[in-house]
């Protein structure tokens, strides 16, 4: 269980970043994606992705995935506010449906209002969005913060493997 104020730092790094980087596999290989996102007090995440994607086809095969979110208002040192660089998770992603798909667009509009103008309700449960749907990343292992020590040990050995001084 998080505590409440690690809790508080985590929420507060999350409302200030809209997209998240997710890994799943794709052939057996790692792919990436990138997508607006939102959040519930659970830390599950919320994405909305088009059916015929590539990515959404590999979470179809397994559901399995990786997801990290930074935001880009670090300081040079390269961390931002309560010395955090960055949020990993790992959890399983499922695509909405009935209850789950009206509470999970509601947590979605929170984040993101104007997106109402593309929703259409269909009937008391269904949503069309065009061709997208909404999918949720429900975290499996936890989230894993990046702090400052970390970027500290990260900054030494680059320093000391010359690759701050090759501009890399």
């Amino acid at each position: 269980m998080i505590e409440e104020k690690t809790r508080g730092i985590i929420r507060g790094y999350l409302d200030n970043c809209k997209l998240m980087n997710v890994s799943t596999l794709h052939n057996g290989k790692p792919r990436m994606f990138i997508c607006w996102f939102s959040v519930d007090n659970d830390f599950n995440f919320y994405f909305i992705s088009s059916q015929d994607s590539i990515h959404i086809g590999d979470i179809e095969k397994d559901s399995s995935v990786a997801l990290s979110v930074v935001n880009s208002e670090i300081s040079e040192f390269g961390v931002g506010k309560n010395g955090l660089q960055g949020l990993m998770v790992e959890g399983n992603c499922e695509r909405l449906r009935g209850v789950d798909l009206v509470e999970g667009y509601v947590n979605f509009l929170k984040k993101y209002p104007k997106v109402k103008e593309y929703i259409k309700m269909i009937g008391d449960s269904e949503i069309k969005m065009g061709n997208t749907k909404i999918y949720r990343i429900v975290t499996r292992v936890g989230v894993w913060l990046v702090l400052y020590i970390c970027v500290c040990f990260f900054f030494f050995f680059q320093a000391e493997d010359g690759i701050r001084d090759k501009g890399m």
